[in-house]
């Protein structure tokens, strides 16, 4: 397998002294294409068709994702083909279609797909209890992280969970966990309203395009925001199962923080072109 292996997944290839992980920015060239393939059908997306075409479109770098394999960003590239579709104006019934396909799918994905590891993910999401010591640990330390930090927070690098390394991968899938507890309740509010100012900013300006392509770029880049929040702190305070999704801006990693940029410099050029049409 090409790349580095980190908690059973090859996800990093070194480019000398740096490790970058092209499956981020496989999120941002996906985009793209499928902004681009479905502007190009505007109109035309009340048949089967388009939707299949999106979905080929998308298949080759979601096969290579799973084959890593990393379920959390497999994930992210179902979420951010659904939202483009579904803000293409594709038929709702047949979107629908696809999601009960995938539905059905899942026991055949348990049998033949995910790997141990990944089942004991699960697993120890629907009970954590029974591992404590093991595939439920972070789970529960995740969420003691969350509820110590009360109102206020402990204060920055005085996290009591952190400083004595009780929760592990800290810095990256349970970085929220830290924030929670040094900042608190007040703090974590301040994160979320951060993030859907953002995601109101990028859709207001996807809006605002001058062609189909920036509304539909502006789409799958805040679906791609949306649903990777979503299940970052979701796995954190224990209400989906635990992922390596990273929380945008926030998880340390340069990948994901230069993918993020691409998309966010990408936006303010449609921006910047629609404010000049309308001089």
């Amino acid at each position: 397998a090409i790349g580095g292996g980190v908690g059973g997944s090859s996800r990093w290839i070194s480019l000398g002294p740096l490790a970058f992980q092209f499956s981020e920015l496989a999120k941002i060239l996906m985009i793209t294409v499928l902004a681009a393939y479905l502007g190009r059908r505007e109109g035309k997306l009340d048949g089967l068709g388009s939707i299949v075409g999106a979905g080929l479109l998308m298949a080759p770098p979601w096969v290579l994702v799973m084959m890593q394999p990393d379920l959390g960003t497999s994930l992210v590239l179902f979420a951010i083909l659904a939202g483009m579709l579904f803000m293409s104006g594709a038929s709702l019934r047949w979107l629908v279609a696809m999601a009960a396909g995938a539905l059905a799918a899942i026991p055949f994905a348990w049998a033949y797909v995910l790997r141990d590891y990944q089942k004991d993910r699960i697993l120890s999401f629907l009970n954590p209890a029974a591992d404590t010591q093991g595939s439920g640990w972070q789970v529960l330390q995740s969420q003691i992280t969350v509820g110590s930090g009360g109102l206020l927070g402990t204060g920055l690098t005085n996290g009591t969970q952190s400083r004595g390394e009780f929760l592990p991968v800290q810095e990256s899938d349970f970085v929220f966990a830290v924030l929670a507890q040094e900042l608190g309740f007040l703090g974590a509010l301040v994160m979320f309203l951060l993030f859907v100012a953002l995601i109101w900013r990028i859709v207001s300006c996807g809006w605002r395009s001058r062609d189909p392509f920036g509304t539909l770029f502006a789409a799958g880049l805040a679906s791609m925001i949306l649903f990777q929040v979503f299940v970052n702190v979701g796995m954190v305070i224990g209400i989906m199962p635990v992922t390596g999704i990273p929380l945008p801006f926030i998880t340390h990693g340069g990948a994901s923080l230069i993918s993020l940029a691409i998309g966010l410099g990408v936006i303010q050029s449609i921006n910047l072109r629609q404010d000049r049409a309308e001089w």
